[in-house]
Parts: structure tokens; sequence; C-alpha cells
């Protein structure tokens, strides 16, 4: 009787955790989208996903038990268990025709599960909806299979590998592109002498489009009605959409942005003893080394597809690109320490800093605690707070995918006409909003590129007829109250309609967390609670705006928070302009939040007060105070001294000196 190895079963009780812990509701980025499509069985945002599509309705469906995200949830989780578990598979394929003993096949694969499990480009994709498990999951599948084709070990595994190439690009196209870059690495380096058989290349040919034909998906399914978010049915469109044509502007970068910081990020996330492992194996000269020879080169071209975007490890999306250049990092290292001799211990040593690499020991807590239902909440006051029939002109992410998510999945709020302003200009997205009698008909006339000018139409053809909620101020919205996340212009005043946003009742803990995902949810959460209390502020409200603030600033010292306790607070000064970081997350880190305070006080006449709160902001070590403080100085007609500030703030700001333009201007034109 054949015994289940120890990876195996590491393998399934990771994949058991991730389903424990997986997120049930909407979450950031483009989890809701996913969640739609899956239960609609349609595209999402171009290339598609079709595949995710596919084995999303099959879970959702084929599991009754629990919430539809959670469902679709555990592709991502048993997906990712599953890549580790190859990870491991792909260090013993390495080692094969390396003479080492059975336990120490079964510790090299056992460490390269467990380094993959922990590493962070898996396992922050473990428990969200996302296309990078199951898209890792088959990648690391076709690259095992690559690996053996290397090897001789039968012609089908080439054809295998093409396969999976297409499978992986139908859920995520630059991981198909690593299978594509080892299989290239293999065929220049061991395998030339298929360049010289039409026969196997044509095989592998019709195994890779059979794999392409699962984005046949997108026209089906748009013939059938089924809303997405292209027009696959013509030859142009399809290729617009298959191709990511629309997010090509995000691709790209300089060579240090790009290339080397993935690189840099790659080795770092795989630890520095799967590093020194994949240089044993190097160095090592045994007749199997053109083989691990290809693996090596094909590991060097795999951080191409992880450096399409600028690396930002702070969101997830970004480090994902990274995982298949990470398993196989783990899997060449693992066999190195194996393959190469020496003393045990040696060995032993070496297999543990690779398992349990130490940088990514401190970010499990991080990873894995991403669940809060302050996002849920929030992303329920999107379709919560509109009126009955109002029309909503949505602009943020969260709220477009939270709203797609909610109408696909739960029927809800049929009789609201939604318009994502990013799409605006879109005829399928116009085809979609038109179900509302206000904006039936054809889309307003206004070149597709000028969003503005077909956001103004839109708001012009329901003028007065019914309720306008938009989650901007805009030009044409007069006569405006707040509602939940957005300002409302009624077509006449609704008696007692200005929602309490709820989210932010129950998102205090987050607004403070500044790692892993709950610090990008208490970004986006604290960037809702900022533009709340500016539009408070704008609407005399400056006391509920105050104390809005001192919640979003929980975190501050109990003396500086009560600079915004209550006291007869009115406006008595004119929009301020604040200084943001510009490189914070969704516009709104936490000294961010102090800045805007600091703004509200001196609107509603304690000056002082906001004077402190930034005094004390400057002592933390954030000099932006300087710049708020000078803001605040040149509308108190105290030039002298707002230069002063500004000056302060260049003598010590290097290259964020930049951020000086719109004052010195400010200052220039006050001095005329």
């Amino acid at each position: 009787m054949r015994t289940v190895s120890p990876s195996t079963w590491v393998a399934l009780a990771a994949g058991t955790a991730f389903a424990w812990l997986a997120v049930p509701g909407p979450h950031l980025y483009d989890s809701p989208a996913l969640v739609a499509g899956a239960w609609d069985l349609a595209a999402t945002y171009p290339p598609g996903q079709p595949l995710h599509a596919l084995l999303g309705r099959a879970v959702a469906v084929a599991l009754p038990l629990g919430p539809i995200p959670w469902r679709v949830a555990l592709l991502s989780a048993a997906g990712e268990a599953a890549s580790a578990w190859l990870a491991g598979r792909l260090a013993v394929e390495l080692l094969r025709d390396e003479t080492v003993s059975a336990r120490a096949l079964v510790a090299a694969r056992l460490a390269a599960t467990v380094g993959a499990l922990l590493a962070p480009p898996l396992l922050r994709q473990a428990l969200r909806v996302e296309v990078y498990g199951p898209a890792l999951a088959v990648t690391a599948y076709g690259l095992v299979a690559l690996v053996r084709w290397t090897r001789r070990d039968g012609e089908a595994w080439l054809r295998v590998g093409a396969l999976c190439a297409a499978l992986a690009a139908a859920l995520h196209p630059p991981h198909g592109f690593a299978v594509v870059l080892w299989g290239v690495a293999a065929a220049v380096v061991v395998r030339r002498d298929v360049w010289r058989r039409p026969r196997a290349l044509g095989w592998t040919t019709v195994a890779f489009v059979a794999g392409m034909s699962v984005f046949a998906l997108l026209p089906v399914r748009e013939l059938a009605g089924v809303e997405q978010w292209g027009e696959p049915t013509t030859l142009s469109g399809f290729w617009r959409y298959v191709s990511g044509a629309p997010y090509h502007g995000n691709l790209g970068g300089s060579v240090e942005g790009t290339v080397l910081g993935a690189a840099l990020y790659v080795l770092g996330a795989a630890g520095a003893g799967a590093c020194l492992g994949a240089v044993l194996l190097a160095a090592r000269r045994t007749p199997a080394r053109a083989v691990r020879l290809s693996a090596l080169v094909a590991l060097a071209l795999l951080v191409v597809p992880a450096s399409l975007q600028e690396m930002d490890a702070r969101i997830p999306d970004r480090a994902a690109y990274a995982g298949p250049a990470v398993i196989a990092l783990l899997a060449l290292g693992a066999a190195g320490f194996v393959a190469t001799p020496s003393r045990r211990w040696i060995t032993v040593a070496g297999l543990l800093l690779l398992a349990l690499h130490p940088g990514a020991l401190v970010q499990v807590p991080a990873s894995v605690a991403i669940r809060t239902g302050a996002l849920e909440t929030l992303v329920g006051s999107f379709t919560d707070a509109p009126p009955p029939r109002a029309v909503v002109l949505v602009s943020s992410d969260v709220g477009t995918l939270g709203w797609r998510m909610a109408r696909s999945v739960d029927g809800a709020r049929p009789d609201v006409g939604l318009l994502p302003t990013g799409t605006i200009g879109e005829g399928w997205q116009w085809r979609s909003a038109s179900s509302h009698p206000a904006l039936a008909g054809p889309p307003p006339l206004s070149p597709p590129t000028d969003r503005e000018g077909l956001i103004e139409r839109a708001i012009a053809r329901v003028d007065d007829r019914v309720p306008i909620s938009s989650e901007k101020r805009r030009p044409g919205l007069d006569r405006v109250s707040i509602a939940g996340p957005y300002v409302l212009r009624p077509p006449r005043p609704p008696p007692g309609h200005d929602v309490v946003d709820v989210a932010m009742s129950e998102a205090g803990p987050f607004f403070s967390r500044e790692d892993g995902d709950p610090g990008n949810v208490g970004s986006l959460l604290r960037n809702v609670a900022l533009n709340r209390g500016r539009r408070l502020v704008d609407a005399g409200r400056g006391e509920e705006a105050l104390a809005l603030y001192a919640h979003v600033l929980a975190w501050l010292p109990a003396d500086e928070r009560a600079l915004l306790a209550p006291g007869g607070a009115g406006v008595v000064g004119g929009p301020l302009p604040v200084a943001h970081d510009p490189e914070a997350l969704f516009e709104a880190s936490r000294e961010d939040a102090v800045r805007e305070a600091a703004a509200a006080l001196w609107r509603v006449g304690r000056g002082e007060r906001a004077a402190a709160l930034l005094e004390a902001q400057s002592v933390r070590g954030d000099p932006r105070a300087l710049l708020q403080l000078a803001w605040m100085a040149l509308a108190d007609g105290r030039t002298e001294a707002a230069r002063q500030a500004v000056e302060a703030f260049e003598a010590g700001a290097g290259a964020r000196a930049e951020e000086t333009r719109a004052l010195r201007h400010a200052l220039t034109s006050a001095g005329r």
C-alpha cells in the first residue's frame, strides 16, 4: 500500500485552513467582479478570465454551503495549496537523475511545499476571490510537465505543458506566459531537436489552441444576453477584450522599477535559503546538469512576467505576478540542498531556512487577517443609501465592483440606474444602464473619451426627474445633501433622507492598521470618511465632522484627540487645500487624515487647535505638517509665515520638494 507523503498532508491541512479563513463577502480590488462573473457565468474585466468563471460557477452551484463569495474563494484556497504541493513535486522532478535517498527526496519536497505555502505571493492570494490561485496551480503543473519533457520522459508532456500554458492564460495571461518561457528555455538549452520535428510542434500547437478555446465563453455569453465588460462578438472587439487593451497603460515602466524591482522581490519572497540552494544546484556538475541549467535559465526568464507592472508589495495583485518565479526558486533551492554532498546538519539547516523563511513568517499574521465586517458594511452602504428609483454615479473601484456583485448575486436594487463613471464611454455600459426609465435611449452625444462630458449630459438627461446619488460632487449637482458615501441631489427636498454612513461606526480598528490587506482596507475606509468629513464641513455641520475625524484618528494620543472635542463649531473659512502624501494608497494615509482634521479645525474657527495638531505631527517626523501650516498661514493673510514654512519643508525635503509647487504658485500670486 502506497503511503501518503508528508507534503500531501501539509498541503491538505493548509487548504482546509485557507477554506476556514477565506473571505465570505466582498473584498478589495477585483474580488467582487470575479464573484459576479462566476455567478453569472460571464467574463469580467479584460482579458475576461473565462476559466475562472467556469470553475467558480461549478463550485458555487455544486457546493450548497455558505455565502456565494466564500464558495468562489475556495478556488483560491485550493489553488494555492495545490501550487505549494506542486512546488514540492517540481523539486522532486529536478532530483530524479540524482543519487539521493528516498528520505532526502521527502525532505526536499516537504521543504519546498512549506516554503511555498508561507511565501507572501501565495499566502496573500489564498483567502480572497482571485484568479491567481488556480492560475498558479495550472502553471506549476505545466512546469512539472515541461521538466519531465526536458528529461525525455515522453513527448506527451510537451503537449501537457502547452495545454497548461493556454489554460493559465485563460485565468491570468502572465502566468501562461511563464509556462511558455519555461518551455522555450528547455527547447533552446536541452531539447533543440524539437525545432526539427514539425509533427511535435504541430501537436503542441493543437494542444495550446484547445486550451485557448475556453475564451469562446466570451462571445457565447454575450450572445446569450449576459452583461459583460466588453463587446466580444466582433473580431476587433474580441481581440481588444482578450488582449486586455484597456489596461495596457498600466504596464511597463523603468527598468529599475519593473525588472529589477521584480527580481529583488522574488529573491526576498523566496528567501536566502532558496537562493543559496539554487546557487549550490547551479554549481553542481553531474550528467543531469543540462536539465538543471535549462531550469535556471527559465527561472531568470520568469522575472519577465513578474515585471509587467511596477512591483508594489503592498498590493497583493502586483505581488501575485511573482508567484511562478517564487515557486520555481523554492523548488530549485530545495533540490540544491539535497543534491549537493555536504554534512547532514548543513542540509537540514538549509531546508529549514528555506521552509521557514523569517521574512515570510513575519508577514503571515497580516496575510491571513483579511476579513473585515467594516468593508462589507461599506459595500452595503453603496447599495442601501440611494433612494428609490435614483440614478447612481459611482466612481471608485470598491463602489463599482461592489454594485456589480450585489446585483449579480443578490439581485440588489433593480430600481436604481447605475452609471459607473470609469466606463461610461463604453457602449456595453450604457446598454446596461438604459434599463432605468430615466436613462433609456441611446448614449449622450459625446466622444467616448470625454468622460466628464458624458457624465454632464447624463445628469442633464435625468435632471429633476429622479434623485441623483453621486460618489463625487459634480458640476450641475446643486441642492445636495449627504447620503452615505454619496452626495444626494433630489428632484425636490426629501424629508429626512440624510443617511448616516453606518460603515464608519465599526471601522475604527482598521483606520490605524497599516499591515497587509487590513491596512489597505483601512486606507480605503479612511478615504471615504475624509470625503464625508469635508462634505459635512461644507454643509455647516462642523461638529459632526470633527466627531468623525476624532473617530478616524483614534490612534492619536488622547491629548491630541482632545483638540477635536466639540464646542460650538461653525464654518468661518472657505475650502482649504490639504497636503497629501502622493504615495499613499487610496490617497489617505494616517497622517493625511491628521492634516484633513487640522484643515477642518481651521475652517470652523479653531486655528490654534489646528496648529497644535500639526505641530504634534511635525514632532512625530512628518514634514508635510509644515505644508499644511503654510496653507493655513496663507489663507489667514500671513504670507511671510507661509513662506518660512515652505522653506523649512524644502530644506529637508529632498526629492519631495516638488510637493511645494502649488504653494509656491499661491505665494507668488499673493505677492502681486
